[in-house]
Formats: structure tokens, sequence, C-alpha cells
């Protein structure tokens, strides 16, 4: 298969090659739905107040989503397009932005057309998609009684700690899609997307003991989890796959379909 761009080699290549194949099928009503789904990113991340870099990522991983899924033999339906990319933007929040300001699942049902379980459902997919990318995911498996053990300890948390912030945030992926408790590397993935901004930003072990005691991870595997996650979110993040996808915006250029979704890079 031919390929667009050829990246310099590196231990986490999530995304060093784009098929050129994809960026050819791209065109016409693809840019345009494109472009209008990071024009809703755009107002989600502007009314939460969000940080530039929070609404950055999450163009990234929408591209990384759509090429993947592609690679895949697969593609999102028009009508995903939106959630997928709100549900990116909730991921990336949860990584960029500092607690309480992050993104929650309510904040985007209040200002789009979206439902709280197609939310959440494609959250976790995008989750997901990245930890399949980084490691094995049969690490982990939750007990029977997981669903029942969290639902009944939240209560008991402070309100604002983080113990219930990330209680909180596995309820509202489980309750709205209890297939997560059937592979157990999505909690995995979830714990690892909270413990990554400190190890991202400040080289520093996140706050592991909460997502212990509450997941039921033991914290060396959790902060393993951590640094390979943040590894994954630093190749999307890195400048040579920026290059890599302005190439690819730039394909999808066209005066009819000029917006905020193929200048956002700029």
């Amino acid at each position: 298969m031919s390929r667009v761009v050829d990246l310099p080699s590196s231990d986490h290549k999530v995304l060093s090659l784009i098929p050129a194949e994809y960026v050819a099928q791209r065109s016409g009503g693809f840019g345009l739905r494109r472009a209008s789904v990071v024009d809703e990113i755009i107002y989600a991340a502007t009314m939460g107040q969000l940080a530039d870099e929070t609404l950055y990522l999450s163009v990234r991983l929408l591209d990384y989503m759509l090429c993947k899924l592609w690679c895949d033999g697969m593609d999102i339906l028009p009508e995903y397009y939106t959630i997928t990319g709100l549900a990116c933007l909730l991921v990336a929040s949860q990584i960029e932005d500092t607690y309480p300001d992050q993104l929650e699942v309510s904040d985007i049902v209040s200002i789009s057309n979206c439902q709280a379980e197609d939310i959440c459902r494609m959250q976790n997919g995008v989750l997901m998609s990245l930890w399949s990318d980084g490691v094995s995911t049969d690490v982990w498996r939750p007990p029977t009684v997981f669903l029942h053990q969290l639902c009944g300890s939240l209560p008991d948390m402070p309100l604002g700690s983080r113990y219930h912030a990330f209680a909180k945030y596995l309820c509202e992926l489980v309750l709205f899609d209890v297939s997560v408790l059937h592979l157990p590397s999505n909690i995995i993935a979830a714990a690892a997307v909270y413990m990554t901004r400190k190890i991202w930003l400040h080289d520093k072990d996140s706050w592991p003991a909460p997502l212990s005691d509450v997941s039921g991870v033991s914290k060396g595997e959790l902060r393993r989890c951590g640094r390979v996650m943040a590894d994954i979110l630093r190749s999307i993040k890195r400048s040579e796959c920026r290059t890599c996808f302005d190439a690819v915006v730039r394909k999808w250029e066209d005066a009819d379909h000029h917006k905020w979704g193929t200048v956002v890079f700029e």
C-alpha cells in the first residue's frame, strides 16, 4: 500500500503512516462533514472554556479515529461524525484540562443534540481504540460485582475529590454501556487517560491511589498503563504527526469547504 508520508521511527508509531488511498477517497462531502464536526468541537470547547491544547488534541483524535477505522475496513456513518468528534473532545479534556474544568458528558448533552448514551459509547470507543494501539488488553479481569461496588461506593466519596470524579466517570461509561464490564481493558484505558496528565505535562507519577482503590487495578499496573497512554498521546501530538496531518488536511481543502475545520491547525 502506498503512503503519503513515512515519519521517522519511534517506539510508538501510532500515526506514523497514513495511507494514500485513504486521502484519495476522502473528498467532496467528507471534507465538508469533517469541517462541520470541527466547528462543533470548537463551539463546545468555547462554551466549556477549555484549553487551546484540548481543541487541537481533540481534532487530532478525530482524524486518528477516522483513519484507523478506514484502515480496518470500516467507516463512521455520517450521522455519527458529530458524536465522534465530541467524544474525542471529552477524552482530550480529561488529558489537557485541569480538574474541575474538565468537560463532562452532561456538558456535551446540554449544548448539542446528542444523547448521553451515544456520547458515552463513542467515548469508550475512542479510549479502546487508543488502548488497542498500545499494549495487549488482556491484563486484568474486573470482578462480576464491580458495577455494584462502584455505584455503592460513590455516595461515600467526598464530593469533588479525585475518587469521586474518577468513580463518576466510570459510572457514566458503565451505566450507559454495560459491555464495558466484558472488556477489562476499558477500565484500564479510562484510568490511563486520567493518569496521563501529570506524567505527560510534568513527568511525574500521577495520583494512582484513588484509581487503584476505585478500579481494583494495582498501582504498578496503573503507572505502566499511564506511561503507555502518555506515549501514545505524545505520538499523536508530536510535530512530525502535525506535518502529516496538515498534508491530509490540505487534500481536503476546497473553496467551498474552507471552514474552521480546514484551518484549525494554522
